[in-house]
């Protein structure tokens, strides 16, 4: 099982290399693997996304705001 945020993120820009080097991929791979290499990354991407999603909407910025706030709110 995957943690953190640290490789979800590495492995979503990986995808994007594999997106960029798709014909590569088919080519290595065939159709079939290369369909499901595209899946692990999609799967990994959406939840990437759906966790940032719910970590920022379930934090209350204070009134100084910014990105400073936001992260010292995160590790607490």
């Amino acid at each position: 099982m995957v943690t953190g945020v640290y490789v979800p993120t590495l492995l979503t820009i990986l995808g994007v290399i594999l997106y960029l080097r798709l014909g590569w991929v088919v080519g290595s791979v065939g159709l079939a693997g290369c369909w499901l290499i595209i899946a692990i990354v999609f799967t990994i991407t959406t939840t990437t996304t759906l966790s940032m999603a719910s970590i920022i909407s379930n934090i209350r910025i204070g009134p100084g705001g910014g990105m400073q706030d936001f992260l010292s709110r995160l590790s607490c």
